[in-house]
This record gives structure tokens, sequence and C-alpha cells, in this order.
């Protein structure tokens, strides 16, 4: 009796159906919330990238304005008033006015250059790569030499 062969079943049986549903929908809420979370990022993300791709492209087109329009300007005014003062039309005052409003211009680009690649690093952080040389060929590479004659 003591070996005698036995046979055994185990069954679950559910018992405690309200317990197991609560899971359940406790589940399915945090997996609602984590999508709402990702979506919030997500639109947070795109509103980032596109501030700053705002900033580049009007870095990039007061730096063309510099380059094409303002610095040629004071480049000419500057050279019109040396002729002056060698012609002795205007005097030493005069012509070192002139030589100041060149030399703010140029630092005005400058600074615009400076801004036009701080918003341009902060659009390749907010994408998360760089940016390639394809995206952006402009003049801007290489900025204007800044003259040091009187």
């Amino acid at each position: 009796t003591e070996q005698r062969p036995q046979i055994g079943m185990n069954m679950n049986i559910p018992l405690n159906q309200g317990r197991r549903a609560a899971g359940v929908r406790e589940a399915q809420f945090r997996l609602t919330k984590l999508i709402a979370e990702y979506s919030q990022q997500k639109d947070s993300v795109n509103e980032e990238v596109r501030i700053a791709y705002t900033r580049v492209e009007t870095n990039r087109k007061t730096a063309e304005l510099f380059e094409d329009r303002i610095l040629p300007a004071a480049d000419t005014n500057l050279d019109s008033a040396r002729a002056a003062y060698v012609a002795g039309s205007i005097d030493f005052l005069q012509l070192m006015d002139a030589r100041r409003q060149f030399i703010e211009q140029q630092i005005g680009y400058q600074r615009t250059l400076t801004e036009y690649h701080r918003s341009r690093s902060d659009l390749e952080r907010a994408i998360g790569t760089q940016i390639g040389q394809t995206v952006d060929r402009s003049p801007l590479e290489e900025p204007m030499p800044v003259t040091t004659e009187p």
C-alpha cells in the first residue's frame, strides 16, 4: 500500500476575477499615460526644432544682408570719406567718424555670424545630428576680413 500508484491533477480556477481585471485596467491606464507623455515630448521636440530652424534662417538672412549690402555700403562710405579728406573737403574728425561707422558695421556682422553659428548648433542639438554641408552652402563659412587701415 505504501507504493501504491497515485494520480494528481492541478487546476487553476479563476475565482478572484476582480483583482485580475483591476490589474489589466491599471496596466492599460499606465500605457495610456506613457503614450500621452511620448506625444507631449514629441510635440516639445518638434517645437524646439521649428524655433531653432527659424533662428538659423533669420540669422543667415541677416548675415547675407550684411555681406551683400551693409558692409559694401560702409566700405564705399569710408572710401569716399578718405577721398574727401585727401581733397580737403572734410576734416579729420569726419574721416574718423566714417571709420568708426565702418568698424561698427563689421562688429555687427561678426556678432550676426556668432549668433548664426550659435543658433545652428542649437538646431543640431535639437535634431540630434550635425547639419551636412549640402544643407547650408553659404558664404557665411568664410567671414569677410576685417581691415585695419585708417
